[in-house]
């Protein structure tokens, strides 16, 4: 070795700081859908059920448009479909209020002839 006298340099270091991760927010979404399928109880989401799904989203701060994606998400994913409780249409209205006038008409005719 040299008789050079080596420096010494002293290093002084900050203490370390652990950056913690920080949770990412919760995702509303996936609770909602989470939400969504614990509420299904049959082979369709009936129109009244979706409107009280609809307003438990907006109590968790859900859009209606969100709302309704997740909702249609859950549905796609669990095979299901969607009725709507509408009153029954009347398709036998038509049918027999035509029989009725042909019958009327047919009477009048041959009364009309016969008379």
């Amino acid at each position: 070795m040299s008789s050079s006298s080596a420096a010494v340099y002293q290093v002084r270091t900050r203490p370390h700081r652990v950056l913690q991760e920080e949770a990412p927010p919760a995702d509303r979404s996936a609770d909602f859908a989470e939400w969504v399928k614990g509420r299904l109880d049959g082979p369709v989401l009936r129109y009244s059920a979706r409107l009280r799904l609809l307003k438990e989203a907006e109590r968790r701060g859900l859009g209606r448009f969100e709302a309704n994606l997740v909702i249609a998400a859950v549905l796609y994913r669990a095979g299901m479909g969607q009725e709507y409780e509408l009153k029954p249409k009347g398709e036998w209205v038509a049918p027999v209020v035509t029989f009725l006038v042909l019958q009327g008409a047919l009477i009048a005719g041959a009364w009309w002839v016969l008379g």
